[in-house]
């Protein structure tokens, strides 16, 4: 509310001017569009070019441009060898084609109540999911592949990466936020991440269930929120093997 959302402080404009000032980025306005997909989660070429209701072939240049200038990365998939997702590198950019694009016109009017109605409202639907989970889902792959200690991850990770793990007994697909793999391409360690929710016994059950598809030395669960004390104890009780991550550990390494 006092900086990014307020028109009189520079961050407001920050993203605007980002793509005014870059000569490459000539047609703002499909640019925009695409980054915008990408901030509510479709993170696919096909996924973008069917929310922008195109053919994935003629967005093509607008995502090679938006990578040469560091706007977009792509991030291969752990399991899937050929499949990438797209991802915003900065989160400044992220929270503002998320949540300020799309009412930048009432933002700009330095209404404060608008102004506020707005945040309550992003804040929590919207801020979460789109901008505070994918930020933290990254910082926690980045301190698994730089700042874990050995033992945490059952080794040395040379690759940190998220994916898809298709089970063909039943045909379903599970999502998994953290997969790290050491040089030899052994998977070391399987994750899961989540921003705002206090994790329990449910969420180590369905990473067992992946883990018994794709077998992992360490089970990595990371929260912004905080563990159940059940999980605790199952955590102390598996000799290492269930890692419980929290932001002190983020904060401290190892």
């Amino acid at each position: 509310m006092r900086y990014v959302l307020n028109p009189a402080n520079p961050l407001f404009r920050e993203v605007r001017m980002l793509l005014a000032e870059d000569p490459t980025i000539y047609e703002s306005g499909l640019y925009s569009a695409v980054l915008t997909a990408v901030a509510e989660g479709n993170d696919t070429r096909g996924g973008i070019a069917s929310r922008l209701e195109r053919k994935a072939t003629d967005i093509s240049h607008q995502l090679t441009v938006l990578e040469d200038a560091g706007l977009l990365v792509t991030d291969k998939d752990a399991f899937r060898p050929g499949r990438s997702y797209y991802r915003i590198t900065e989160p400044l950019v992220r929270f503002y084609y998320a949540i300020m694009r799309p009412h930048w016109a009432s933002l700009e009017t330095v209404r404060l109540g608008r102004t506020e109605a707005i945040w309550g409202n992003a804040r929590k639907n919207i801020f979460p999911s789109q901008v505070a989970g994918p930020v933290f889902e990254r910082m926690c792959r980045v301190w698994t592949a730089d700042m874990a200690a050995d033992e945490s991850v059952g080794g040395m990770p040379s690759k940190v990466l998220s994916g898809v793990v298709y089970d063909s007994s039943t045909r379903q697909s599970h999502e998994v936020d953290l997969a790290a793999f050491d040089s030899g391409g052994e998977l070391l360690a399987l994750g899961e991440v989540k921003w705002g929710e206090v994790i329990g016994l449910g969420h180590l059950a369905r990473l067992e269930k992946i883990a018994a598809l794709r077998p992992a030395r360490r089970l990595l669960l990371f929260s912004g929120a905080g563990f159940m004390p059940q999980l605790e104890e199952a955590a102390r009780e598996s000799g290492g093997r269930v890692q419980l991550i929290g932001l002190d550990r983020l904060y401290e390494g190892g």
